[in-house]
């Protein structure tokens, strides 16, 4: 899954192990990063790229600015889908159907919501207040930013 700021596309490339910074004007490839293995999802937001590892249960994040890998987060089991807003990176940790929530200031994991609806599939999105989350076969679940639940 691709992401874009203002400035490039980024992009999980070859085979999940690196990120590729795509210069939108001049469509090439300025800058690959080495990433964890089984990076698969990019999202940007807070002036930083941060991309899951389903194989490592980590999240990186990566300086926009620099090009520099700024932090590495644990989070819960089989991480792939990630957005950023309400003030927080969010999680969808497959393995064990939870969201995990990152404080994009600190790097660290500062809420595990339980959906208990674990498996492939699935995604998130930020919108209306609110942070969506839906596994294959499911509903979406609605989780309240101010307090963390489902609503």
């Amino acid at each position: 899954m691709i992401a874009a700021d203002d400035h490039a596309v980024w992009m999980p490339a070859d085979g999940g192990t690196k990120l590729a910074k795509i210069d939108p004007v001049h469509n090439i490839v300025g800058s690959r990063l080495t990433m964890p293995a089984g990076s698969f999802t990019a999202a940007t937001g807070f002036g930083a790229v941060r991309v899951s590892s389903s194989l490592k249960n980590l999240v990186t994040r990566v300086d926009a600015a620099t090009n520099h890998v700024a932090a590495t987060i644990p989070v819960g089991p089989k991480p792939r889908f990630l957005a950023a807003g309400l003030g927080a990176v969010w999680i969808l940790n497959q393995g064990d159907g939870t969201v995990s929530r990152i404080d994009p200031a600190s790097n660290k994991v500062v809420a595990t919501i339980a959906l208990e609806t674990p498996g492939n599939g699935g995604d998130i999105a930020i919108g209306a207040g609110a942070v969506w989350v839906t596994n294959l076969g499911t509903p979406p679940s609605r989780i309240d930013p101010a307090t963390n639940h489902i609503r």
